[in-house]
Order: C-alpha cells, then structure tokens, then sequence
C-alpha cells in the first residue's frame, strides 16, 4: 500500500553532507546530460560554428531574396505591358475599358505589393548579415 502522508516523506536536504558524498551526488550539468565531458570547455568552438552556420544561412536567404526580387521585377514589367495594351484596345465604352482593365490593376497592385514586402525582407536579412560580422580573434 502506498503511504500518501506527506509528512513521512523525507525532505531533500539543499546541501550536500560530506559524509553522504559519492559519485550519485554530484550535481547535474547540461553537459553531462548531452554527454560531454563537463571539465573541458568547448564552448568558443560551438559559438564559432553556430555564427558561421548562421552567417551561411543569412547569405543564402539574401540570395534566394534577391533572385525572387528579380522575378517579381520581371512580371512587374509584363504585367505593366499588359496593362497598357489594355488601355491602348479598342472599346465600344468607356466602361468597357475600365472593366477590362481591373484585373490587369489588381495584379500590378499585387505584384508592387509582393515586390514591397521582398525589398524590405531583403533589407532585413542585409542588415541581420551586417550584425553577424565576428569580431572575436
């Protein structure tokens, strides 16, 4: 049966007793747990291989973004072109123009937006490559 009284229990004590000491009582580290040898400092060569991952990974991001810049630039133009050749049509009214060219507007619209948005995510990840710069020898 399991005793629930709490008060037979035995408390933790928060120190360690020196004549209690043996290798269960030695305190945990995260370095034990992952385990590595908690004597040896390994420290700098981790930090020094996180920030160039990061620093790769920052440069391949300001490299996919200014490809998909280019894109969006690319069907920016053609989606302008189109929108011109719209307005230059012939049309019986003046409201059949309008109504052709609404959809033309909205996807120059869309695409000046996604093109907004790409520059300044760029700019962004510029900037974060920026701060990245390792000045420790």
């Amino acid at each position: 049966m399991i005793n629930l009284n709490s008060l037979s229990v035995p408390m933790p004590s928060l120190t360690n007793r020196s004549d209690e000491t043996d290798a269960s009582d030695t305190p945990l580290s995260i370095r034990s747990l992952l385990g590595e040898d908690p004597d040896t400092d390994s420290s700098p060569s981790l930090v020094g291989q996180s920030m160039a991952g990061n620093e790769l990974a920052a440069k391949n991001r300001i490299k996919q973004l200014k490809k998909q810049l280019e894109q969006l630039q690319q069907k920016l133009r053609m989606a302008n072109a189109r929108l011109a050749a719209i307005k230059n049509g012939r049309y019986r009214t003046e409201a059949a123009r309008n109504a052709a060219a609404i959809p033309a507007r909205a996807e120059v619209m869309a695409l000046n937006s996604a093109l907004s948005s790409t520059s300044t995510a760029l700019f962004m990840a510029e900037k974060i490559l920026s701060g990245m710069v390792n000045i420790t020898v």
